[in-house]
């Protein structure tokens, strides 16, 4: 269930179902059942599901981090705006992951390996799923839901004059600080 490209996806919830396990989900939003770590290992998935991965139950709600895999000649710079849209004002190194961000630096032109998977667990852009609500994308984004609203000022051209219809399908531009640095009411 990949939204864009073949090789990248966006970030979007997904509330569980009878049955699943996170290695089915996995297999229905990547293709991969073997890579259900990078659902279970982001940090609110951790605390909704607990400390047994095998133990999630219909009804959660899950936050399933955009995967991106590397092309020939990628950048950090490339992979940034793809996702992101600029690099220069997303703050681009926010959604990489700890380990690599300290081997890259701050050097935008790093190559990345091609064939290597990248999980993209900041905000950016979000695909709205059914029962969505920007109270529910601000909790999983910033882990406040107050900050909503900066969800809502910052997609008033996606949604429209009322916050309370977002659609699926949509996509929604995230703001990395959740509007902490005044692009929000």
């Amino acid at each position: 269930m990949t939204t864009g490209s073949s090789h990248f996806s966006f970030a979007t919830s997904y509330t569980v179902k009878p049955n699943d396990t996170l290695s089915t989900i996995a297999e229905h939003f990547w293709g991969h059942a073997e890579e259900w770590p990078a659902i279970y290992n982001y940090r609110p998935n951790k605390e909704t599901i607990g400390d047994d991965p095998n133990l999630i139950r219909s009804g959660q709600s899950l936050f399933i981090p955009g995967r991106y895999v590397a092309q020939p000649n990628d950048t950090v710079s490339t992979i940034t705006v793809q996702y992101f849209g600029n690099t220069a004002d997303r703050g681009w190194p926010f959604w990489l992951d700890a380990t690599y961000q300290t081997n890259l630096g701050d050097n935008l032109d790093a190559h990345v390996n091609p064939g290597q998977i990248l999980y993209i667990t900041a905000p950016g852009r979000y695909v709205v799923q059914p029962n969505d609500t920007l109270i529910f994308i601000a909790k999983i984004a910033y882990g406040n839901e107050a900050l909503w609203n900066s969800i809502y000022y910052d997609n008033q051209s996606v949604i429209g004059t009322n916050p309370n219809l977002i659609k699926p399908g949509q996509i929604l531009y995230i703001e990395q600080d959740g509007g902490e640095s005044g692009h929000g009411p």
